[in-house]
């Protein structure tokens, strides 16, 4: 129902020297949820922030993160890459997660999460075994870095309620309405 995605993996040394001699090119884009900044790797998307009017901030955030890597703006690299995020597609976005393994795991097991579905951290934490990790869970979600694409919109509160988004509360829910209605009309089409 939507387009896969596959995630690369940084060697080791990528990760402890922060992205050394990876070329990232980023820009910023337009869609149907707000304004995004896209940063790429050959190797696939390894940033996609909403941005709010703070794209300084989100600059920033990317130069920590790869405080290590070659950063350039080049939109060229960029926008063939923002035009297919909320379309259907069986090719493949490719992205490179920086992540702790703890964080990867629980990133990977958002991958899983169906469109237009939800899960509760709670139920994340029984699957890894760690029924009383909600929060080590919830802290892992926090430290997502590609919006959307690896789906911590997906995830709810235990009641329900959409608990805190880094890209704020309003987007997750517009992006949860969407995708159910994506969802549902696919169904209707069947």
């Amino acid at each position: 129902m939507h387009t896969p995605i596959q995630i690369q993996a940084l060697t080791p040394h990528e990760y402890r020297h922060k992205g050394a001699n990876i070329d990232i090119a980023y820009d910023f884009h337009d869609t149907p949820f707000g304004e995004c900044m896209i940063a790429n790797t050959k190797r696939g998307i390894c940033m996609l922030d909403f941005v709010d009017d703070n794209r300084e901030f989100i600059l920033q955030r990317l130069h920590n993160k790869w405080s290590n890597a070659n950063i350039q703006q080049d939109q060229d690299r960029t926008a063939s890459l923002a035009l297919p995020l909320f379309k259907f597609d069986s090719n493949p976005i490719k992205i490179l997660p920086y992540g702790t393994p703890f964080q990867s795991k629980i990133w990977n097991i958002l991958l899983q999460i169906p469109f237009g579905q939800q899960i509760t951290y709670s139920q994340i934490a029984r699957q890894i075994n760690q029924p009383n990790a909600a929060r080590a869970v919830g802290s892992a979600i926090a430290q997502n870095h590609i919006a959307y694409l690896i789906p911590c919109h997906r995830v709810l509160r235990t009641d329900g309620g959409l608990a805190n988004y880094k890209w704020s509360k309003n987007r997750k829910s517009k992006l949860m309405e969407w995708e159910i209605g994506v969802a549902h009309s696919k169904i209707q089409t069947t």
